[in-house]
């Protein structure tokens, strides 16, 4: 089962991005996925689930290359906080997490980095995406909070670049899928909660 909180947020987003001005050429995304189907995203705007403390959310997500060459995409899970409005503040990559980012890994790991593959031609002058698949695992504490949490799951390119003064910089430019869960205020120490959308 899947819930529908809400407000949405507008910070993480499934769109493709693009990379700073030295890789013009590189673009990216990242949304919900379904390993059992060939599209690029499910069509989801934003991962959802209902559990309880103690439990086990388990999901997936692609990551999309639109560009010809191959990018190098480091993925991590972050905190969403709210600022005082309906938009929340996503923690950086190497910020410690203390929100509901912190129980969240990607690939077994708490930050995993993965080769997207190049584009290619398709059918119809069709632009056919690289695509790489990573399945996420969230494992909420016996002592979390009944109610509603949120996190995302980032994808970050970093780039490097030359400022005004001709020094090298490093620009990093991410994009990421927000992630919902509501826990009902009944702890269950062997609840494993799957998508349903992993199902239909």
């Amino acid at each position: 089962r899947s819930t529908s909180p809400s407000p949405s947020p507008t910070s993480p987003s499934s769109s493709p991005s693009k990379s700073p001005s030295n890789a013009k050429s590189l673009t990216f995304g990242i949304g919900p996925a379904n390993p059992a189907s060939t599209g690029y995203f499910d069509g989801r705007p934003y991962i959802s689930a209902l559990s309880a403390a103690g439990g086990v959310v388990r999901d997936d997500v692609a990551v999309l290359n639109v560009s010809r060459k191959p990018v190098k995409l480091t993925i991590y899970p972050a905190d969403a906080t709210q600022n005082g409005s309906s938009t929340f503040q996503l923690s950086l990559k190497n910020q410690k997490l203390s929100a509901a980012g912190a129980w969240f890994t990607v690939r077994g790991r708490t930050s995993l980095v993965v080769t997207v593959p190049g584009s290619h031609p398709g059918a119809g002058n069709r632009n056919i995406p690289g695509r790489v698949l990573v399945p996420i695992e969230g494992r909420i504490p016996f002592n979390a909070a009944p109610g509603d949490h949120a996190a995302a799951i980032m994808a970050e390119l970093d780039a490097t670049a030359k400022n005004l003064n001709g020094a090298n910089v490093t620009l990093q430019q991410r994009i990421g899928v927000a992630v919902y869960i509501h826990l009902r205020g009944q702890r269950s120490e062997e609840h494993t909660s799957e998508l349903q959308s992993h199902h239909d």
